[in-house]
Formats: C-alpha cells, structure tokens, sequence
C-alpha cells in the first residue's frame, strides 16, 4: 500500500514540472499555442526572461521552457531589445526609416538617480473660535420668490 501511494506522490510531482502543451490563453501569460522549439531559448526558465527578435519591429519572442513565443506590443510600439520591452519607435531602434534616437538615461548616466520630491508643509489648523467668522441673521436672510 505504501509503494502505490508513493508511486502515486511521485507521478503527481513528476506532472507538476512538465510543460502544458495547451495552456490556457489570456493577456498576461504565454499562449504556448504560438510557439516552436527554438535552440536559442533554455528549456528551464531562467529567472530574468530570454526575448528574441521578431519578424517585424512590433513582434518578439519569448522564450518558455525551451520554446519561442511570439508575442506583439501594443499598437504604435516597437520592441526594444536592448531594453526587453515595447518603445517608441525612435528609441526601439528598429525600422531604418525612423530616425534613431535612443534614450538619453542609460544606466550610470545620473539621469536614473530618483529624485526624492520635497513634503509640503503640513497644514497648521487655525485656533478654534469663540462664534462663528460670519454671523447668520435669519431677518437678513433673502427668501427665495
């Protein structure tokens, strides 16, 4: 009884690291359905994602468990393989027509250092009065004809 529970606890576990030839799709995950075998991807993932370029300057790959993925960025965008993210055209540097002009804040450049915004000054509430600033007098009140 013990070896088929123990058979039974290692084909669930050998199950739960194969990769799902069908995987659901939606906006946030890699639809396997669109990828292929690709030498250039590692069959396990690695921590930090592997992109590839695309057959077009709005299209890249990404690799999962040894299988490239073609993914597309949003409309107006083009992928930046230096930076492994959809850009603007200028900056992704893709199509020759575009004048290239990359981003000018480069790691170590200074221009990625945060800046720290500055607190307002805090609100000081006015001492509470003895009556009220404008007085109501229901004789001057103006009624409404």
């Amino acid at each position: 009884m013990r070896s088929l529970l123990l058979l039974v606890v290692l084909a669930t576990a050998s199950q739960a690291y194969m990769v799902p030839q069908n995987a659901p799709c939606s906006g946030s995950t890699v639809c396997l359905i669109n990828c292929v075998l690709d030498s250039r991807c590692p069959v396990f993932n690695l921590a930090k994602p592997v992109f590839l370029a695309g057959t077009s300057c709005s299209r890249f790959f990404k690799c999962e468990s040894g299988r490239a993925c073609e993914m597309e960025c949003p409309v107006g965008l083009h992928f930046n393989l230096a930076k492994e993210a959809c850009d603007w055209p200028n900056q992704a540097c893709c199509d020759p027509s575009i004048e290239c002009r990359p981003d000018p804040c480069r790691p170590g450049s200074g221009c990625d250092t945060p800046i720290v915004p500055v607190p307002p000054a805090p609100i000081v509430p006015l001492p509470p009065r003895s009556r009220p600033p404008f007085p109501c007098h229901r004789a001057a009140a103006v009624r409404s004809v």
